[in-house]
Formats: structure tokens, sequence, C-alpha cells
């Protein structure tokens, strides 16, 4: 919910012990990955824990192969658990800066001081600038 979508969706479906499949056809009849894990009895800290886990290593990935700086992945995780809990639960709050790249994508509840969306990128659903 920080990285790649598909990847994304594994890994959240992982955690809550469904398939991927099961997950998007969930999310697509309006449930909220907290939806999906609280039906299946699984804490939804855990499901944005093994997100932020993920996002963290790909991170970590990136610089060791240097396709972006330390400083770039830095200022990358600085609202990475905000994110990826608004994504969980349908309700984003970012007391910083939100940015929302090329192929990022956003759907739900969203609170924000700033906003920066990148060419591409995509907000759906109610958005209020705190």
């Amino acid at each position: 919910m920080g990285g790649d979508w598909a990847d994304d969706l594994a890994v959240a479906a992982k955690a809550i012990g469904i398939s991927s499949t099961d997950l998007q056809a969930q999310l697509q009849a309006g449930k909220s990955v907290a939806d999906v894990a609280k039906t299946a009895g699984v804490d939804a800290q855990a499901v944005i824990d093994a997100l932020v886990a993920d996002e963290t290593a790909e991170l970590a990935d990136r610089v060791k192969a240097g396709t972006i700086t330390q400083d770039q992945a830095d200022r990358m995780t600085e609202d990475l658990r905000d994110h990826i809990a608004g994504e969980v639960n349908g309700v984003m709050t970012v007391s910083n800066r939100l940015e929302v790249r090329p192929t990022g994508r956003l759907a739900g509840q969203i609170e924000t001081v700033r906003l920066m969306l990148h060419e591409g990128g995509a907000v759906d659903g109610e958005l209020r600038m705190m």
C-alpha cells in the first residue's frame, strides 16, 4: 500500500490468511483491509506491521542497488506507517506531507496538512486539508 499494488495486496492477504484474489474481491465490494482482517479474526495492526516491514525492506533493497539514496529512503519512510495505516483502515491522517506518486492511488477519507499529487497519481474519496 506503499509500493507495487499487487505486491502489497499479496502481503496483506498473507497477513490475513486469505488469497490475494479473495482480498481484492472484498475490497472491490467496498470493505477496507481492516474489515476483511477483522472478519478473519486478525488484528489490523498485524497487517499494517507486515506492510511496513515489506515496504521498508523494499526501500533498503533500492538503497543497496543504488537506485535511491539513503536520504531519499529516509524521507519516504517518514510517514510510511501513517500512509499504510490509512490504506488498511480506510481513513488516512498524515501530519506532515502526503505525496501521491505517478502510479500511486488513494481511496477513502484522507486528512493532511500538505498534499503533493504527481501527474498520474489518483485520489478518490474525501480529502480534508488540516
